[in-house]
């Protein structure tokens, strides 16, 4: 259904005829089908991510500015590029 030049012999015409004909024979709720775990999963996955995202942006706004907001370190997690000279990020 992705494709530029579908086949003319394809089942399906785009994906709301799709959906429509897998709720009209399969039930309402087939499409949801899954979307308990995936959810289950997803949750923990995000928090921890942004959880270490906003713990990062806040320890390298104290070392770019300390007492403030650094645009800078909102844009930057990880480490220093320069190993023989370290910037004032590394030291």
């Amino acid at each position: 259904m992705q494709s530029l030049q579908p086949d003319p012999q394809a089942q399906y015409r785009g994906v709301f005829q799709a959906l429509r004909k897998m709720v009209r024979t399969e039930g309402f709720w087939r499409p949801l089908r899954g979307i308990d775990v995936t959810m289950l999963g997803a949750g923990p996955a995000h928090a921890l991510y942004f959880a270490c995202y906003e713990k990062m942006k806040k320890s390298l706004s104290d070392i770019f500015q300390p007492g403030g907001n650094s645009h800078l370190a909102n844009g930057i997690v990880g480490g220093c590029p320069k190993k023989e000279k370290p910037h004032l990020c590394c030291q």
